[in-house]
């Protein structure tokens, strides 16, 4: 399964930034989960029309980081934009976790960045085997529940 990675904001951060609040290192972070899957990076601010979230199909987990509270209410404003897929929502702080705006995007999870990362890794496993699960069921069903090889 893929994972995609939006943010509505781009840094002008260097790689070796320092800043804990950073997309760069919320990417960095993410990249290094165990189960993470392959991580694809979207052009921040591009409200999915990069090249990349062509990629994007029904379904797909895709996490969304707000920095701050401004991030996340531009969020909010192409929400529907993120209908389709499985949003996981990570923000800059703890504070914006309490906001009842975050709710507005529907997502499945909602953490912060300042959290520990074994449980949105958790979070990540299973919505991964959900779509496992749900793929070959599908693929059983089109061969009149005859079992599909799917390596």
């Amino acid at each position: 399964m893929k994972i995609f990675l939006y943010t509505a904001r781009q840094n002008d951060c260097q790689d070796n930034c320092s800043w804990k609040h950073c997309s760069h290192r919320c990417a960095a972070h993410l990249s290094g989960l165990e189960d993470i899957g392959q991580l694809v990076v979207l052009d921040s601010g591009a409200k999915l029309t990069c090249t990349n979230s062509r990629k994007l199909r029904n379904g797909d987990a895709l996490i969304l980081y707000a920095v701050d509270l401004h991030a996340l209410q531009d969020l909010i404003k192409i929400r529907d934009v993120f209908e389709p897929f499985r949003v996981i929502l990570i923000v800059g702080g703890e504070e914006i976790c309490s906001s009842t705006e975050c709710h507005l995007l529907n997502p499945r999870y909602m953490t912060s960045i300042e959290r520990s990362w074994r449980e949105l890794n958790s979070v990540i496993m299973r919505m991964n085997s959900t779509t496992t699960t749900y793929y070959e069921t599908s693929v059983e069903s089109e061969n009149n529940g005859r079992r599909v090889s799917l390596h």
